[in-house]
């Protein structure tokens, strides 16, 4: 952890600068209305050694409590506005860290885990909110009254400030070693702790996985062993803001001032009142002594917290770029010309030297082993992902030309694994167009057979589904999916195994009532189903990120071996053509 973190944080703080100096200001004037009655103590006693009228001592007994009520006004007006600007800094942070991680490339969400990035959004944007609340306010205060004071002392007697003069450089000296040893497990306490989230967040994710492989002994362990890594962290910073040195030398200075100053009373050096007043301030500045042991672990852990969200916000991972072109529709075709891609530096291609053609308008059906590359080529088509060589090319034009907004919302994709949010079925079904109407949403919903079942649901179309409202089958969850894709009237349809969870009848009703949407665009579908694959224009077969065969059903199972393996099994096939 270095200055960066704090210059990362006071560039959040000065977006409000009213807020920001408001604090700073008030807190000042809060610290020393604090201490002020000891001034009004010493004057007290003045006047009363001198015999002043008792009206007059009334009078300064009077002030000492106006102040006193004007200091408790002033700590609650300071606390208020530092909260608030502390909740406003935080809540910047948030929204800053959600917005960057929304405009990631996919490949930088690969490599992260949920549960890590909601202990930043949430666990580590908390410390901050309490570093800058109270810490940062009464870090401001411990540094004026300790400067203040020491003026005071240097006025009224130098040689009672000779103890404090001589013992704070140590003292900031050993504040700053303090703040070292504790750096180190604070960022550790935030790395475990952020582990562990992810871990949670995994095992109920997963949590039927977890039950169908009898996982369940074997998760509490590692959470068992997550969760004692993350104490241990917290109990040795424990230990470590326990033992605070800064505390005795505070203690020793401030005794040794006070026994100076009673041999400065007995030596006529310093009058009883001037007494009053540095006793009055030693016990202030022993006071706020103890809280800068405090103040110095929630910095600590505030500092390492904003490492943790810098580490994210400053990463170098640009979003992928786009164009101004608009897409509309492919009037001649896509072509993938010499495309490789592969997931990371230290892993193979996930696909190699692709060239193909798909006409505008055809029906493609892609089929290959797990790990062969067919949803990779989906992702680049899509552009999840951008090639590393290569080019990806609608009616001649990059991919890469084409405007994020009309490209996405031109091209539809129906994926294996169905992710609803948790919100109505109507919101669902609209997801991709949020201005559709109750008779848009239904009309697709009946084509892909969801209209019926949805129905059923006490609360029709708004009913809410997901971890706060009704479960859906796999089917069901299918059905929305491939409603909220017709929604869209794409120019581009995608379909990744999507009717693997239907029954066949359902499956069957299904392809029969958007075979005519998928006959007047191009439609790329990822599958195994005969029933599909005999009625593509074109088939696209894929193996070890390879492209090892294209054209007609008929054809290539008679001179394509890696096609032929992929059903011998299942069907009696025609015999193989030998190409001499």
């Amino acid at each position: 952890m270095t200055s960066s973190e704090l210059r990362w944080i006071g560039g959040y703080l000065v977006r409000y600068p009213l807020m920001f100096y408001g604090t700073i200001v008030l807190s000042v004037i809060e610290i020393l209305l604090f201490a002020s009655p000891t001034l009004f103590i010493s004057k007290i006693i003045q006047l009363m050694i001198e015999g002043a009228p008792s009206s007059e001592v009334t009078r300064w007994i009077v002030y000492m409590i106006v102040i006193v009520v004007v200091q408790a006004i002033a700590f609650y007006t300071v606390a208020t506005l530092n909260e608030i600007h502390a909740h406003r800094v935080t809540t910047d942070m948030t929204a800053d860290l959600f917005t960057t991680l929304q405009r990631r490339p996919l490949y930088y969400h690969d490599g992260m885990r949920i549960g890590e990035v909601m202990s930043r959004a949430t666990g580590d944007t908390r410390t901050i909110n309490i570093g800058l609340s109270p810490a940062v306010r009464f870090l401001i205060q411990v540094a004026t009254l300790f400067s203040t004071s020491l003026g005071l002392f240097l006025y009224i007697n130098v040689k009672l400030s000779l103890p404090l003069l001589l013992s704070f450089p140590v003292y900031g000296y050993l504040v700053v070693k303090y703040a070292g040893k504790l750096a180190p497990e604070s960022s550790a306490i935030r790395r475990s702790f952020g582990e562990l989230s992810a871990l949670t967040h995994e095992a109920f994710l997963g949590i039927s996985e977890v039950k169908s492989y009898v996982f369940e002994d074997r998760m509490v362990a590692e959470f068992s062993r997550k969760s004692e890594e993350h104490a241990s962290h917290v109990r040795k910073f424990g230990i470590l803001s326990a033992m605070y040195p800064p505390q005795l030398l505070m203690a020793f200075t401030l005794g040794t001032t006070a026994v100076l100053g009673i041999f400065l009373i007995i030596a006529g050096e310093l009058s009883l009142p001037e007494f009053v007043i540095f006793i009055g301030l030693i016990t202030t500045l022993q006071f706020m002594g103890r809280r800068i042991q405090w103040i110095t672990t929630m910095l600590m852990r505030m500092l390492a917290s904003a490492a943790r969200l810098q580490e994210v916000l400053d990463d170098e991972t640009q979003p992928l770029a786009y164009g101004n072109t608009t897409f509309e529709e492919v009037r001649q075709d896509i072509e993938f010309t010499d495309v490789y891609y592969r997931y990371s530096e230290s892993r193979q291609w996930a696909i190699e030297n692709i060239s193909v053609r798909i006409e505008a308008g055809e029906t493609v059906a892609i089929v290959g082993g797990p790990g062969s590359g067919k949803s990779t080529f989906i992702k680049l088509l899509l552009r999840l992902y951008d090639p590393q060589e290569g080019r990806i090319t609608i009616d001649g034009i990059d991919i890469k030309e084409y405007s994020k907004a009309s490209l996405r919302s031109r091209m539809a994709s129906i994926e294996q694994e169905i992710f609803l949010f948790s919100d109505t079925i109507r919101e669902n079904v609209a997801f991709g167009k949020s201005d559709a109407t109750d008779d848009e949403i239904r009309r697709v919903a009946r084509l892909a057979k969801a209209d019926e079942f949805i129905r059923s649901f006490p609360q029709d179309y708004d009913t809410v589904i997901g971890e706060r409202g009704v479960t859906l089958s796999g089917g069901q969850k299918q059905r929305i999916a491939i409603a909220r894709a017709l929604l869209m009237n794409p120019a581009v349809l995608i379909m990744d195994d999507a009717s693997s969870a239907l029954d066949s009848e359902t499956e069957y009703q299904i392809q029969q009532a958007i075979s005519r949407l998928i006959r007047t665009r191009t439609s790329i579908i990822i599958t195994h189903r005969l029933s599909i694959i005999s009625e593509a224009d074109k088939v696209i077969v894929f193996e070890g990120g390879r492209i090892v065969a294209t054209g007609k059903h008929s054809e290539i199972l008679r001179s394509s071996p890696h096609y032929r393996r992929l059903f011998e099994s299942l069907y009696e096939l025609p015999p193989m053509e030998v190409r001499e």
